[in-house]
């Protein structure tokens, strides 16, 4: 509700949560730099033998959900499909999204 509220403040037909536009952004990048390897030259030499490559986590596929939330003024909202989650990552999802309407509403 409060995503739809600044949308119509700002004019705006498509609302997400940082957490979807993060992954979004991230694989517009891959595809946009053919999944160019990160730099770490400026970075310990303990990460001298880390792999170069992005992790897994960040390389898997991703999907998205475009929803009407408003036919009126034709507002969007994209939400990302979480697909099968297990248990064991439950508490972490939750506390990630916690943390995030904490920093968002303070």
């Amino acid at each position: 509700k409060q995503l739809l509220k600044i949308a119509e403040e700002h004019g705006s037909r498509f609302v997400m949560s940082t957490s979807t536009i993060t992954s979004v952004l991230a694989h517009m990048y891959f595809m946009i730099s053919n999944f160019k390897s990160p730099h770490f030259a400026n970075l310990s030499y303990a990460y001298d033998k880390e792999p170069l490559k992005f992790m897994i986590s960040q390389r898997k596929p991703n999907s998205i959900f475009l929803k009407m939330i408003d036919p009126e003024k034709k507002i969007y909202a994209i939400d990302s499909d979480s697909g099968f989650s297990e248990p064991s990552n439950m508490v972490l999802l939750k506390m990630g999204k916690y943390m995030e309407k904490m920093l968002q509403y303070d």
